[in-house]
């Protein structure tokens, strides 16, 4: 139960994980700062403002898909354990019946 104990307990978080040096990630990540970093030499204030809303909306937008991706793919991973534990349309019979 050690796994149960530590979700309840709030140790298990996998938002924390770090990321990979020199991975997909990183590199994107990178480039994000680098073009902001551009932009606010770049732009006056109003404009960077616009720019900085359009960012916080595509945060917001990116957190509540993860989230509703991560419940699907919950659901979905409880429907296949469900289905092979349930499922009894095969055309042979269980040996421990």
């Amino acid at each position: 139960m050690a796994f149960i104990d530590d979700l309840y307990y709030g140790n298990i978080k996998p938002a924390d994980s770090e990321f990979v040096k020199n991975s997909e990630f990183d590199k994107a990540l990178k480039t994000f700062c680098d073009c902001e970093t551009e932009l606010r030499k770049e732009l006056d204030k109003d404009a960077y403002e616009v720019i900085t809303r359009l960012i916080n909306s595509h945060n917001k937008l990116l957190a509540t898909t993860g989230l509703e991706n991560f419940k699907i793919g919950f659901r979905l991973g409880v429907k296949m354990m469900c289905a092979g534990l349930i499922d009894e349309t095969g055309a042979f019979k269980e040996m421990t019946d």
